[in-house]
């Protein structure tokens, strides 16, 4: 077992908070944030589209982030860029 130790918490260096912050832009960017708040969707249109968003983010992009929040050279940023590559290649994985 490793101990890491991580930055003091700050909204600013919290990677999923990041990730978060992507995905609800892509969703205002292309107008699908509105759909979902305005209209009654069927639930699997709600988790295609949220699932969208989720695809627009590639494993550099959570590499960028982690490195920016303090955790370079750690396990996590490999575990979490071979979670995005492999999420990216599985499209639609409907509950």
């Amino acid at each position: 077992m490793q101990c890491e130790f991580l930055p003091p918490y700050s909204p600013d260096l919290n990677p999923i908070k990041l990730t978060f912050f992507a995905m609800k832009y892509h969703l205002c960017h292309n107008g699908e944030y509105a759909q979902l708040v305005m209209m009654q969707l069927m639930e699997q249109e709600i988790y295609i589209t949220l699932l969208d968003a989720l695809y627009t983010i590639t494993p550099k992009d959570s590499y960028g982030w982690f490195m920016h929040c303090g955790y370079s050279g750690s396990n996590n940023c490999s575990n979490v860029c071979m979670f995005f590559t492999k999420v990216n290649t599985h499209k639609y994985p409907l509950p």
